[in-house]
């Protein structure tokens, strides 16, 4: 438990630095000269980027297992957020925003696979969704504060560039105590795959976890369902580009909203987790069955009433899968693959969701019904993936 809540604390101030840094770097983009396409174009590449890397990272973390030493570099990355304060053109500010994305990369795998090996003994739904529950505090705070400073509460009256360079040269103090944090929790448990082997080594503490050291079949299948959910999923960031330009939203509330989206998947992730100790990948079905109507209500609605309701969604369908699709790989990985399960893992969902960014991004101005039943279509042929996983668990 002193493990999951160390990297709840490093998550919570990580979290403040990186999710306040990108609910400004778009407008950040926009000063400093980017069009529309080419702020999607960045966006896109840094998240691709952030996940295809896994692949790489997850792998080398089995291999060496220096599993603190790849979270400290990539923690150590996330000054590239704070950096942004330097960035006087639209080319610096992009590589800043890369290197964001790809400190997650680094640090990711690794950062999962201790967080599995403390879980393991407190129930892995439960203690991944303590995690995330500490987590998404940073996540509700970051963006927060950073549109308080630019509303000109915490600071002068809003002067451009200037604004969001005091904006970004505040998250120097949070990232501090990120590194702070992290170095406490290597101090306090530097050793923390002992916490796996020892259950392991005691048939009474066993949870069923896999013992082979390969990557089953169920595996894979799993990581199916994981990319056909993340096709048909939509970004908040299409949420709110729809909201703004059809004057549901304005774009000063944007921050506002994102923020409640991320209350909503605190309150999600607690709840499913402790489900998921209970009932297994069976809560899995939420996923579907939120993301759908969150699609319908959020471009077909054409309310506000209706826009908030798709928010809430949006929060609720994120908070489960970032919490029990990571769960489930701790339950379906043995721990001498633990990391390579993560950053394959971590690489599908990416492309699943750059699949989601750039299909949708194109459908909308071409069909927003169009959009919707693409979304649809994916999300239905997860459930039928999910569905046969669980009828023939053992494929």
């Amino acid at each position: 438990m002193l493990l999951i809540v160390m990297f709840g604390l490093i998550s919570l101030f990580s979290d403040l630095v990186y999710q306040a840094g990108r609910s400004l770097n778009g407008p950040l983009l926009g000063v400093l000269g980017a069009d529309a396409a080419l702020v999607g174009l960045i966006a896109g590449t840094a998240e691709f980027i952030g996940y295809a890397l896994r692949l790489l990272t997850g792998s080398l973390v089995d291999r060496t297992r220096s599993y603190w030493g790849f979270t400290l570099a990539g923690y150590g990355m996330v000054a590239a957020v704070p950096l942004m304060m330097l960035a006087g053109t639209w080319q610096v500010a992009a590589l800043f925003i890369v290197i964001e994305r790809a400190s997650k990369a680094v640090r990711a795998p690794a950062k999962d696979t201790l967080l599995s090996m403390a879980a393991k003994r407190v129930g892995t739904g439960r203690g991944f969704a303590i995690h995330k529950v500490m987590d998404q505090t940073g996540a509700i705070v970051g963006p927060l504060v950073m549109s308080l400073v630019l509303s000109g509460v915490l600071g002068n009256a809003f002067q451009g560039l200037v604004s969001y360079q005091q904006a970004y040269a505040l998250l120097w103090v949070p990232l501090a105590l990120v590194l702070v944090a992290a170095f406490l929790g290597q101090r306090a448990v530097p050793h923390p795959e002992k916490l796996e082997e020892e259950l392991e080594a005691d048939p009474g503490l066993q949870g069923g976890e896999p013992k082979a050291e390969v990557l089953s079949r169920t595996f894979w299948i799993y990581s199916l369902f994981t990319l056909l959910v993340g096709m048909g999923f939509v970004n908040f960031t299409l949420l709110a580009f729809h909201a703004v330009k059809t004057h549901l939203l304005t774009d000063a509330a944007v921050p506002l909203w994102y923020a409640f989206a991320m209350a909503a998947n605190a309150v999600a992730a607690y709840a499913v987790g402790v489900l998921y100790d209970r009932h297994g990948l069976k809560v899995l079905y939420a996923v579907p069955l939120l993301s759908i109507p969150l699609t319908l209500l959020g471009f077909l609605g054409g309310t506000t009433p209706f826009l908030v309701l798709a928010i809430v969604l949006f929060g609720f369908s994120l908070g489960i899968q970032e919490t029990i699709l990571k769960a489930g790989i701790a339950d379906l990985t043995p721990l001498e693959k633990r990391g390579t399960g993560y950053g394959i893992f971590n690489t599908i969902n990416g492309v699943g969701l750059l699949a989601s960014g750039v299909s949708m991004g194109l459908l909308y101005d071409v069909s927003v019904v169009a959009l919707c039943a693409v979304s649809i279509v994916a999300e239905v042929a997860g459930f039928v993936v999910l569905f046969l996983l669980l009828r023939h668990p053992r494929v």
